[in-house]
């Protein structure tokens, strides 16, 4: 399976489209979906992997590749490809590619997060990245290393918009209480000298607006500002929904997402009419059209 992303889709099936009129043979895909045309030597290593991987998917984020000359016109060919799953293609897992070396030998590379390549320090992209000549070698590193990510492993790389949305509503609460209690010399001179004789009733429009402020809404933005919610992580895959409480070790799986319980679900319809890394207090944020943060009463 093959998947062009849409800001190079025209450019891709523009040159596969003169890779076949110029009687190129190598492409992943089929005519009635996405195809691209590759490089015979990438094609060739894709699929071997993809034999272990039956529903890994071929990704095109890129227009890039090996730029072949006819007689007629030019076109390129795709020698690096992504790599994720049907059921995922917003997360990839890594990278497939195919290159010449300086003597002509075609050297396989395989690029991912779990991979450590001690030869190199780990602020240089090769450090995450293992080069063979051999075939063999190449296709048990991409089996090992190119796998479907855990929903352990997507929750914590969400767990970053969680962060986000609690700090923002935590600021929020504080800069409304900044705002509120912002006064000049001279109003707190005269409020100071009012409490000294009298009780207290406020002296100046400032400390009066602050008082209604406070008795309106301080408890709620206290609360804000301390804000830390139970939440559950739902992650919504085409044949299922994944979902984990927080402080609970174990994912829990629902089979459609009427199966997921009333208040997750209905708070990710309310999540949906918004827009993603907006948070929504006592309600949650969406992370993408997949994932969410929900808050838990």
């Amino acid at each position: 399976m093959i998947h062009i992303k849409e800001k190079v889709r025209n450019n891709v099936t523009a040159h596969t489209a003169a890779a076949k009129r110029c009687g190129h043979t190598s492409f992943l895909g089929s005519e009635d979906g996405d195809i691209v045309a590759v490089v015979p030597t990438l094609k060739n290593f894709f699929m071997e992997y993809q034999h272990k991987h039956k529903n890994a998917v071929a990704v095109v984020e890129r227009f890039s590749g090996h730029r072949i000359d006819t007689e007629h016109e030019t076109f390129f060919v795709q020698n690096k490809i992504t790599i994720a799953f049907d059921y995922a293609l917003d997360i990839p897992v890594g990278i497939m590619e195919v290159f010449a070396d300086d003597k002509g030998k075609t050297v396989y590379s395989v690029t991912s997060d779990t991979i450590e390549n001690e030869r190199y320090r780990p602020h240089n992209i090769k450090h995450r990245t293992k080069e063979s000549r051999d075939f063999k070698t190449a296709v048990k590193t991409a089996r090992q290393h190119l796998k479907p990510f855990d929903f352990a492993r997507v929750m914590r790389d969400a767990l970053f918009v969680y962060t986000s949305a609690r700090e923002s509503i935590a600021q929020g609460g504080h800069n409304a209480i900044s705002q509120a209690t912002r006064f000049n010399t001279s109003d707190l001179m005269q409020e100071i000298r009012a409490m000294v004789v009298s009780g207290y009733t406020p002296k100046t429009a400032a400390f009066a607006d602050a008082a209604a402020f406070i008795k309106e809404k301080g408890d709620e933005m206290e609360r804000m500002k301390n804000y830390r919610p139970d939440t559950v992580f739902v992650w919504l895959q085409p044949h299922c929904a994944v979902y984990q409480y927080t402080g609970n070790a174990e994912a829990r799986t629902a089979h459609t997402v009427e199966e997921l319980p009333e208040e997750i679900r209905n708070k990710i319809a309310v999540l949906n009419i918004g827009e993603k890394n907006s948070p929504i207090i006592d309600v949650g944020v969406k992370v993408d059209d997949t994932k969410y943060w929900v808050f838990m009463s």
